[in-house]
């Protein structure tokens, strides 16, 4: 793995950790909340993006998905 891809995944699960924890702070202590209920689908939702960058980023999928979105 290339230095700028391993800046790259500290940089992902760095975001991803801190958006985690943001969340985690805001849960209610009532378990029956419907807040709880989104902010677990949001926990799984930042997994799931967190999982699928890193995956493309060992597979060196990202200049390719870079170059065709942005361009």
């Amino acid at each position: 793995m290339k230095i700028e891809e391993k800046i790259i995944k500290l940089l992902i699960e760095s975001f991803t950790e801190e958006c985690i924890g943001e969340m985690a702070k805001q849960k209610r202590e009532d378990p029956a909340d419907l807040f709880n209920f989104g902010i677990g689908s949001a926990d799984a939702a930042v997994r799931r993006v967190k999982t699928k960058w890193i995956e493309k980023l060992n597979n060196n999928k990202i200049e390719e998905d870079v170059d065709n979105k942005v361009f």
